[in-house]
């Protein structure tokens, strides 16, 4: 049988050119190259049928023909033939030469495998795809937006799609477009623009995947349904557990398959086949272009019904607790997820409670992750659903609230930070009454700012009006005890009384080890802020051991990069100053200056101070080493 390879992949990913490039670099390797297009069989056949004349062969009805032309190429070497866009491996069954010669196919199908040689063709790299699209748009543009930056950034929207980037070049010299002004176009009006930039030689890229979306429609409904809850999440590592968590919530026939495992893998092989979804052992996969061009093939209606769905499963399985590690990596996993199905739902107007709750929670995972500024948006953007859900005056308001003060006196805004805890702690009063717990919290995130606003008699009346309602809910024993008391040693600090201050700090301290283990963020705060006392006591050695404990859990926890790790640095570094250690506390306050730039706006009062630390320690050393000023 003649050398069989096939070139299989998603539809506009350059199969075809590719296939092209090799005939004309190979073509004088071969006596005879003939293309057939091959998705529809006429056309096949018709192709085919067509070469007998051109090597002479008798007249014949186009059956007999291309039986003609078949037993021509099983009688000589030399030749190439390329199938164009085959449907199917059974297209080709009856036709194929048995010879010496080659066929090349391209195929939107992945199941060649055992039918011919087959390749995965791939988008481009970034740096081909930036390449590329220089090449198709132009060198000789001259507005300073068609920067390479600016193509970058277009070439991953367009997941390094050739065909889409090709559209997107052929668009923008049709209407004189920047490279920058056709991606701000592209973010509100993909669905259109999949659709435009079409050239001589190809369809847009939504054509193009439109009749692999019939297709499947036509073949396996619930494969079709799964692939338009695909498109309503993130692109990458969609979990297989997230979809069978979640079936109850699913539109039928996709709930009615995703917690069988056969009929699931059924209907994923059924996608993949057509190269519209990439298994993994445990996820899916999906191009970010196929996701767009599926949301604008559907109606309004069921972009809500699929919007709603996705949000709903995402939020159920989201579970971040700060005090449980174990939730934080599947919260890592599901936070993309989390991203793409409320903006969805957001755009949809559906699922306003399941897109709150779940706005919230990526909120909290992103502060401790330390994104403050995503976290402040997630955070206002829950507050603004759970007003239109719930009313203003509804406990899920007040959480709201209190969590975006929390990021407003991280990043320094005290005077917002203030506004929302105490809007926070009049509505649970209103709902709960004064000795709830849940106006605990608010009493203590008041307590912090008032603290940091350099008001310690009232912070110190809310911290300690917070721990007395604690203590009469939970006991004396209870984690929530242990952030009062915290609070209240830091607030002590402040104002010198250093004994009261290391007996409440080690109170906390105690209770969190027992309650959490003693390699725990928790912990590492506890051990941070006596390691401060510690120093203002002037025990030196013992604050460099509890603030170097401290540092080790967060950088196990967080990795070296995180603001936690950050501000435990700079506290490191200010005790080795105290010691005299000058060169040895210069390291840790540059490492811990260049987290915090990177994260925090620089106004951050936290970034501020370890700025001005900085510069005093190295007016030191030039003094120390007879530099003066």
């Amino acid at each position: 049988r003649a050398a069989l390879t096939a070139l299989q992949g998603l539809g506009g990913v350059g199969k075809t050119q590719l296939a092209t490039e090799y005939t004309y670099r190979y073509a004088g390797d071969y006596e005879l190259v003939w293309w057939v297009r091959s998705e529809e069989p006429a056309t096949l056949s018709g192709d085919l049928a067509q070469l007998a004349t051109v090597v002479g062969l008798p007249e014949a009805d186009v059956p007999t023909r291309v039986e003609l032309v078949r037993r021509y190429l099983e009688g000589r070497t030399g030749w190439l033939l390329v199938f164009d866009n085959v449907n199917q491996p059974g297209d080709l069954r009856d036709i194929l030469p048995r010879g010496g010669g080659h066929v090349l196919i391209t195929s939107r199908r992945q199941d060649w495998a055992g039918t011919a040689r087959a390749f995965d063709v791939r988008p481009f790299s970034p740096e081909e795809a930036v390449a590329y699209f220089a090449e198709r748009a132009g060198t000789d543009r001259t507005d300073t937006e068609s920067s390479e930056a600016a193509a970058a950034a277009l070439a991953e929207d367009l997941g390094y799609l050739p065909l889409a980037l090709s559209q997107a070049a052929s668009y923008m010299q049709q209407t004189g477009l920047s490279t920058q002004a056709y991606r701000d176009l592209f973010q509100t009006r993909r669905a259109e623009l999949l659709h435009r930039g079409a050239s001589l030689d190809h369809d847009p890229v939504a054509v193009t995947w439109k009749v692999s979306f019939e297709e499947l429609e036509r073949d396996s409904p619930a494969a079709s349904a799964l692939l338009r809850l695909c498109a309503f999440l993130a692109p990458g590592d969609i979990p297989l557990e997230l979809l069978e968590a979640g079936a109850e919530h699913l539109p039928e026939p996709l709930s009615e398959i995703v917690t069988n495992p056969l009929d699931l893998r059924d209907a994923i092989g059924a996608a993949a086949r057509l190269s519209l979804l990439e298994p993994a052992s445990d996820s899916l996969s999906i191009h970010r272009l196929v996701q767009a061009a599926l949301r604008g093939d559907l109606s309004s209606e069921d972009r809500g019904l699929w919007a709603g769905a996705a949000v709903t499963i995402v939020n159920r399985a989201f579970r971040y607790d700060q005090n449980d590690l174990a939730s934080w990596p599947y919260s890592t996993r599901l936070m993309p997820h989390g991203i793409a199905a409320a903006g969805h739902a957001e755009g949809a107007g559906v699922a306003l409670e399941a897109m709150s709750e779940l706005l919230n929670n990526t909120g909290l995972f992103l502060k401790q992750r330390g994104d403050l500024d995503p976290a402040l948006d997630h955070l206002e953007r829950s507050l603004r659903m759970a007003e239109a859900v719930f009313g203003e005056d509804h406990p899920e308001v007040a959480i709201r609230a209190s969590n975006i003060a929390l990021i407003l006196q991280d990043q320094g805004d005290l005077d917002g930070a203030l506004a929302y805890a105490q809007r926070a702690l009049k509505l649970d009063e209103k709902v709960f009454g004064k000795n709830h717990f849940e106006v605990a919290i608010d009493a203590n995130n008041i307590a912090l700012i008032l603290k940091d606003q350099g008001d310690l008699d009232g912070a110190l009346a809310y911290a300690q009006r917070a721990l007395k309602l604690d203590e009469g809910v939970f006991g004396e024993d209870h984690p929530n005890v242990a952030r009062d008391a915290n609070n209240i040693a830091m607030i002590l600090k402040d104002q010198g009384e250093l004994g009261g201050a290391l007996t409440y700090a080690k109170r906390g301290l105690k209770i969190d080890e027992d309650a959490f283990g003693e390699n725990h963020p928790k912990v590492a705060i506890r051990a941070n802020n006596i390691a401060m006392i510690l120093q203002d006591q002037g025990d030196l050695d013992g604050a460099l051991r509890y603030a170097q404990r401290a540092l080790q859990i967060d950088v196990n926890v967080f990795g070296e990069n995180h603001p936690k790790v950050a501000i435990r640095a700079n506290n490191i570094a200010t005790i080795l100053r105290d010691q005299g250690d000058l060169d040895g506390a210069l390291g840790y306050l540059e490492r811990a200056l260049e987290v915090l730039e990177a994260t925090y706006r620089p106004e951050n009062p936290t970034t501020t101070l370890a700025a001005k630390n900085l510069d005093i320690l190295k007016r030191e050393i030039r003094e120390r080493d007879g530099g003066g000023e």
